[in-house]
């Protein structure tokens, strides 16, 4: 993925940037002070955008006494993803591209060594990267324009914790809103896609204030940013917690399909069905068809802290003790006072805003006195909404052809991917164990600001802060060309091979493409060894790590999550492999366009070879990957579209 992010970057910021004057909102480049005489105080200012420590332009001089001063801001951010400019970006955390933040007078700190901080969550995490002023080209060689430019080479938010927040989809589903039938957003990077992790001061979608309006809780009213936290989880069971009997529930092991692949849908073991995805819905035809319960009518609550037993379907062979119906969602800090049934909870978002198409979730199953209650709420927006999912033909799932209709048992058919299912579906096959993240899984910034700092590392001004410049943080990822993931630990978790599409197969409990492994079971419930560092093995598959060591024939070490401690498995070329990343690097050389400034300042360029070091390719064997072939250029009439800074030797 970053390959294509970086080519894309070099395509699209040359046009873009010259472009910034047109994309700020209109905002002039210079905002006069009415008090003649006004010097920099070397403070951050306040609100939405602040921030001192300007510089004076040439016609300050003004006849009735006015100083004009530049003020700096921050105004948009580069999207690597789609070569535009935007007050809203999305990039994985372990991110380690292109990042450029454009806005207004940026010009008037070239000379000064910046930092951009960002503070995300309600916890205000600050990370702090390093930024130069840097000069890019405009739509023409001649133009150019100054950006901040982020040093993104140590991946700085690949420690942000995301685990702790979620995005929810507010795109607008219904006919004639410019999403074709059928259409479902799947990718995490969409712009109606918004992180629910700030508090409401720092959630510029909230149009209250702290005087008449302090609370986001009123039916219509909209907070995008604002905390809410909400978790798939099963029906409920007796258990003892801490030497206090309690009813608990937990996150879905299983998605809505035949686990036992022996029996059809409607007689799968009881043991997997109370591990399943709850419909995310109060149909009592679909909870009866999913869960082999015996609901009649609406599906309903009547205490969230005393929630009715589930009546099974006649012929259920029931183990265990009584279980629980409280809705297909936990809501973590939302709590229910006994006597009174009033709800307290520490989200930013409350009341009727909960409910609605830019709330929480649409509609719930326990009402108290005209009172729609949280918990218990179903029909939520929280990411990703509905979802098609690759397993392999004649599994047996719970589906429906249009995304919001009722659904009902289906067979998966020859293309190998399903209907649509609840969005529960695919966050549980996406959820990871390891890092308690899954695909929903987000963190956002409450501010983003320029910033100075001394030797000692102390802040000494702040240039400028806007709150309503947001990024977000969501899981690793790392797309290859052929749009696989290769991250380990947002691949889909499996217990056996069916689990996972067609084309996939299970080892340590996640699904591989077969584009990517070289080595795959062809028998159904294949899981991969478990054998761990040191033992002896005979190939890569009998190791927890998927590395065999073909000089000591042990298990090795292998963990690359982009962390600055990663042990490789480094495999020699010639020697067995399951995806690229466990061969051992290789020098490659590569052609690059290099900026130049002629005599007369005209920026162009050159081609110049570089050596670069890459993983070699895996297509079961490690190999050598193939020189790139020399690309036409014509220095007599050079194309410098996606040429580069000139390297740095030291």
């Amino acid at each position: 993925m970053r390959e294509k992010i970086k080519s894309l970057t070099a395509l699209c910021l040359l046009a873009m940037l010259s472009l910034q004057g047109c994309i700020g909102g209109g905002v002039s480049a210079k905002r006069t002070l009415s008090q003649a005489g006004t010097t920099d105080s070397g403070q951050g200012g306040s609100g939405n955008s602040g921030g001192n420590n300007t510089t004076p332009t040439d016609d300050n001089d003004l006849s009735d006494g006015t100083t004009t001063i530049l003020k700096v801001d921050v105004t948009n951010m580069f999207d690597p993803f789609t070569g535009t400019l935007k007050s809203k970006v999305t990039i994985p955390k372990n991110y380690d591209g292109p990042m450029y933040i454009s806005g207004l007078n940026i010009t008037s700190l070239r000379s000064n060594q910046v930092y951009v901080r960002f503070k995300f969550g309600r916890e205000l995490t600050v990370v702090d990267v390093p930024a130069v002023i840097g000069r890019a080209s405009g739509i023409t060689p001649q133009t150019t324009i100054d950006v901040v430019t982020l040093d993104m080479s140590s991946r700085p938010f690949q420690n942000v914790r995301i685990n702790k927040y979620d995005l929810f989809d507010y795109n607008d589903y219904l006919a004639g809103s410019g999403l074709a039938d059928g259409e479902r957003v799947t990718s995490p990077y969409d712009g109606d896609l918004y992180c629910r992790g700030l508090l409401l001061e720092h959630d510029p979608t909230f149009e209250g204030n702290s005087i008449t309006n302090p609370t986001c809780d009123a039916a219509g009213e909209t907070c995008l940013y604002a905390y809410a936290k909400i978790e798939d989880q099963t029906f409920m069971f007796d258990d003892v917690v801490n030497g206090t009997s309690t009813k608990v529930s937990n996150r879905p092991k299983y998605p809505q399909i035949n686990v036992n692949a022996s029996k059809t849908y409607a007689n799968d073991d009881f043991d997997n069905i109370v591990q399943k995805c709850l419909p995310d819905t109060n149909s009592s035809s679909v909870f009866n068809a999913v869960l082999r319960t015996n609901y009649s009518g609406t599906v309903a609550m009547t205490d969230a802290l005393n929630p009715a037993i589930v009546p099974w379907a006649t012929g259920v062979n029931i183990t265990g003790d009584n279980y629980y119906l409280s809705g297909p969602y936990k809501t973590p800090g939302v709590e229910t006072e006994p006597s009174s049934k009033i709800e307290y909870t520490d989200w930013e978002i409350k009341g009727d805003a909960v409910f609605s198409g830019k709330g929480v979730f649409n509609d719930t199953m326990l009402t108290v006195a005209g009172v729609k209650k949280i918990r218990g709420g179903f029909d939520a927006n929280l990411y990703p909404r509905f979802s098609k999912v690759k397993f392999n033909e004649n599994v047996n799932y719970i589906g429906s052809s249009d995304p919001f209709s009722l659904k009902s048992i289906l067979s998966v058919g020859t293309s190998g991917v399903t209907d649509f299912m609840y969005g529960c579906n695919a966050r549980t096959l996406d959820y990871s164990s390891l890092t308690l993240e899954s695909i929903s899984s987000c963190n956002v910034t409450a501010t983003i600001s320029l910033i100075e700092k001394d030797s000692s590392g102390e802040v000494t001004n702040t240039l400028a802060e806007n709150i309503g410049l947001k990024l977000q943080i969501v899981r690793d990822s790392n797309i290859d060309f052929n749009d696989n993931e290769t991250v380990y630990t947002s691949l889909r978790s499996c217990d056996s091979n069916r689990v996972c599409g067609k084309d996939e197969c299970c080892f340590n409990n996640k699904c591989w493409s077969t584009d990517i492994v070289a080595q795959c079971f062809d028998d159904d419930d294949a899981i991969g060894g478990q054998l761990g560092t040191g033992l002896s093995c005979q190939n890569d598959l009998e190791c927890a790590s998927l590395c065999c060591n073909e000089s000591t024939g042990t298990c090795a070490e292998h963990y690359n999550e982009g962390q600055a401690n990663a042990v490789l498995c480094g495999k020699a070329v010639g020697q067995s492999c399951v995806t690229s990343q466990y061969c051992a690097q290789v020098n490659v050389n590569v052609w690059k366009k290099v900026k130049t400034v002629l005599v007369d300042g005209t920026v162009s360029c050159r081609l110049e070879q570089f050596n670069e070091r890459r993983f070699a390719e895996c297509d079961g064997t490690c190999r050598q990957p193939e020189t790139p072939t020399k690309p036409e250029f014509d220095p007599a009439n050079p194309d410098c579209e996606g040429a580069i800074e000139p390297p740095i030797s030291n």
